[in-house]
């Protein structure tokens, strides 16, 4: 069987806060399994070591985001 995270473990592993992974979950972002006995108990999520490696290579592999260049104001000619 291969190995599972809880969303605390991932979010420590991430260095994010757990709502945060809960929001990558229900967005699709990162995978995860939903391990709770019946549909109407609260989700009890667990990520795959497979799934968090994809999620990790897919977030290097993005560009930096580099801040938009200024746009400076035309010079105004003074007036003598």
């Amino acid at each position: 069987m291969p190995q599972t995270f809880l969303v605390s473990e991932v979010a420590e592993i991430l260095r994010l806060s757990e709502n945060r992974i809960i929001t990558l979950i229900r967005t699709g972002q990162l995978e995860a399994v939903d391990v709770s006995m019946r549909r109407a108990e609260r989700p009890r999520w667990r990520v795959t070591q497979q799934a968090l490696d994809n999620f990790q290579a897919a977030r290097s592999s993005l560009p930096a985001k580099s801040a938009a260049p200024r746009q400076h104001r035309e010079k105004v000619p003074e007036y003598v």
